[in-house]
């Protein structure tokens, strides 16, 4: 649960390194999995407290990202 928990706080700073929207959508998926399983299947001790991610949130917020990230760059378009 606490590593599950941890991958949800560290999301944004793994996503920040992945250069290929497939992996982004495969990583958030496996965690949602991962996230639903200790839902349906609690462990002793408090609630999870973690929701499920909107994949299509998440992406957006990735693009947003390296966008401004590209913008920053010198000769960055904002483009990819």
């Amino acid at each position: 649960m606490a590593v599950c928990r941890r991958d949800a706080e560290e999301l944004p700073a793994v996503l920040a390194r992945i250069e290929d929207e497939a992996e982004v959508r495969r990583r958030v998926g496996e965690l949602n999995k991962r996230i639903t399983d200790l839902h349906l299947m609690p462990p002793p001790g408090p609630p999870l407290g973690i929701p499920r991610f909107k994949v299509d949130e998440v992406v957006r917020e990735w693009r947003r990202a390296r966008q401004l990230a590209a913008r920053r760059r010198p000769g960055g378009t904002g483009r990819g």
